[in-house]
């Protein structure tokens, strides 16, 4: 079965984005990451950013010519630097005091994308 990991570092950075939204603004936030597959079929979490977006404290939504940007620019650079690397893109939110569960900001996010 296939692994997917995250350094402390990338964690780290994710978790810092999620508390900054929340102790500046109460809200959730949300980013993008890459996915990079190893030799042994293993999933790896890189360079988390986050991108322009409406926040609040129920949801978050990236900003689509931000999003688009983003995914030519990473994809321009993945294809220079690691041409034969096989990597998906992640998108990532928060839920700041909230559980983790499935809520409206997932679904509708897995309905549009």
């Amino acid at each position: 079965m296939n692994e997917f990991n995250i350094s402390q570092e990338n964690w780290d950075k994710i978790i810092d984005y999620a508390r900054i939204a929340y102790d500046n603004y109460k809200s959730e936030i949300g980013g993008m990451a890459i996915v990079c597959k190893d030799i042994e079929g293993n999933w790896h979490i890189e360079d988390p950013v986050i991108l322009k977006q409406e926040i609040s404290a129920s949801n978050t939504s990236i900003d689509k010519d931000d999003l688009a940007k983003y995914y030519t620019k990473t994809a321009l650079r993945m294809q220079d630097k690691l041409p034969n690397l096989d990597y998906r893109f992640l998108w990532w939110h928060s839920h700041h005091t909230m559980e983790a569960f499935w809520s409206g900001t997932d679904l509708e996010a897995i309905e549009e994308y």
